[in-house]
């Protein structure tokens, strides 16, 4: 063997060992040494997030208080820890409601297949059935109590991080300039342990269908709904009724309600 073929086997396993050891570390790390977190639905935020595709909304045609489990919104710490509530329920969902949802997938699912980074799903944000969303945008939480909400459920107050939907600053901004004017999604929280406090997450928030509405994208590009381009659609389902918004010249123009 030539020192030089023998020097690169020598690095390589050095660096072999290295890797692993490497991997090890980061395997036991504790949690709170992470400066990131993937972070669910906080008290306070003023949307809940979903995803759902074609057999999901299928399953809930026939519930009539069905649970929401959170989406994945692409930008959290990506297995640095979660927090805050997993679940929701929405309470007496109308029949209407349930297909209508199994409609706008259906309208949307063209669009959805052509991006297979959507693994076939639909963003739903639930929001309270008065939030201004052609004013305010979609994917801002505007809760302006993020972190003592994120420490209060376990998070290191000096790793924690704002997990925005958005990316742009001026989205960025705006979350920030609108914090204290944008009410918190109106649901019921569950009780909270007196010896287990940080199992409290463990259980679904609550939330009667008829105080909020389902806002509707096939995509997970959220600055576009906050400054939004024309093109883009927003499906509205509030009271079994569905509206289709498109943006034409920076505005959002209804083209159709149905039942």
């Amino acid at each position: 063997m030539s020192i030089e073929h023998s020097l690169i086997s020598t690095w390589g396993f050095v660096m072999r060992t290295f890797s692993r050891i490497m991997f090890v570390i980061l395997l036991w790390m504790p949690a709170s040494h992470v400066y990131a977190n993937n972070t669910r639905f906080l008290p306070g935020d003023a949307f809940y997030y979903i995803r759902l595709n074609l057999k999901e909304i299928q399953k809930i045609q026939n519930v009539e208080s069905p649970l929401f489990a959170y989406g994945n919104h692409w930008n959290g710490g990506f297995g640095c820890g979660y927090w805050g509530f997993d679940e929701l329920q929405l309470l007496q969902m109308p029949t209407e409601t349930r297909r209508a949802l199994l409609e706008t997938y259906q309208e949307l699912q063209p669009e959805i297949e052509k991006n297979e980074n959507l693994l076939g799903k639909m963003s739903v944000f639930v929001y309270n059935k008065q939030y201004d969303w052609q004013k305010y945008g979609l994917g801002l939480q505007y809760n302006e109590n993020w972190l003592d909400e994120s420490v209060d459920l376990g998070m290191s107050r000096n790793h924690a991080r704002l997990e925005s939907f958005v990316e742009k600053p001026s989205s960025i901004n705006q979350n920030r300039k609108y914090s204290k004017e944008i009410p918190a999604l109106k649901v019921k929280l569950p009780k909270r342990p007196q010896d287990k406090p940080l199992s409290w997450t463990a259980h679904p928030v609550r939330l009667n269908c008829a105080q909020c509405q389902l806002l509707i994208i096939p995509d997970r590009e959220f600055d576009h709904y906050v400054h939004p381009r024309d093109g883009l659609k927003v499906i509205r389902i509030s009271g079994g009724k569905r509206s289709v918004f498109r943006c034409s010249k920076g505005k959002w123009v209804a083209d159709s309600e149905q039942k």
